[in-house]
């Protein structure tokens, strides 16, 4: 049986591949955990703020078990699913970011941190989508 460590395109990709979600993974991890502390300072509520970290994580997984997983396994559309998803997430930090903008110098904290909760809530539903993409590329290659 003819292994990923066999070849040098195997090394490589599987490398770059990698590497690049190893970086994503604690680029968010690192955005998150200041996150939480922005949050506080906004809402004032341990319970609102938690809201972040439950939102975000079950849009998340409803998006990569009811949809994303499904159209990668039934059209093969890995690598659409990776650039798709991160172009959406780009443009939905940029628009997450004017409406906290816009609410933050309208004197309105608490409705701007809700409006971040539910905006990186909705980034996180389309991100996973790039999450998926990703592992299942891993996998095309390992195996």
């Amino acid at each position: 049986m003819k292994g990923i460590w066999e070849s040098a395109l195997g090394k490589s990709a599987f490398f770059g591949l990698g590497s690049f979600q190893f970086l994503s993974f604690m680029r968010r991890g690192i955005f998150y955990s200041f996150m939480y502390i922005y949050l506080f300072s906004l809402l004032r509520r341990v319970t609102l703020t938690a809201g972040l970290g439950t939102f975000t994580m079950l849009t998340s997984a409803a998006g990569q078990n009811l949809l994303w997983g499904r159209i990668s396994d039934r059209y093969q559309l890995r690598a659409k699913l990776v650039v798709t998803g991160e172009l959406i997430a780009g443009f939905a930090y940029i628009i997450v970011f004017l409406v906290h903008k816009s609410l933050l110098e309208a004197g309105r904290s608490f409705d701007t941190g809700l409006a971040v909760i539910i905006g990186l809530s909705l980034l996180e539903f389309f991100w996973s989508m790039s999450d998926v993409g990703w592992a299942a590329l891993i996998t095309d290659v390992t195996t």
